[in-house]
């Protein structure tokens, strides 16, 4: 049942960019949870300072459905993030 469950959720996640709007990301570990409208929908695989984009920038995996442009909300302390294109990959 477990490995179906895993399967399931893979199939049914993507890998995006997120755009952070804070200045700083020191609060957000690798693999915090994503949320999108107080539900959980993934994890944040990584987050760093873009210097070719000047801004806070990271990975997720998350729901299938959460659409590009969504505003996100990532970690304990509630770091706002845009869902973007992963244009800086």
């Amino acid at each position: 049942e477990y490995r179906r469950q895993r399967q399931m959720c893979i199939r049914d996640s993507r890998m995006v960019g997120l755009e952070f709007s804070r200045e700083s990301t020191e609060d957000i570990s690798i693999w915090e949870r994503v949320y999108w409208y107080g539900v959980e929908v993934g994890r944040c695989a990584q987050t760093i300072y873009g210097y070719t984009v000047d801004k806070n920038i990271g990975f997720a995996t998350v729901r299938a459905d959460v659409p590009d442009g969504a505003e996100l909300t990532v970690g304990c302390n509630d770091s706002p993030a845009v869902v973007v294109n992963k244009v800086f990959c």
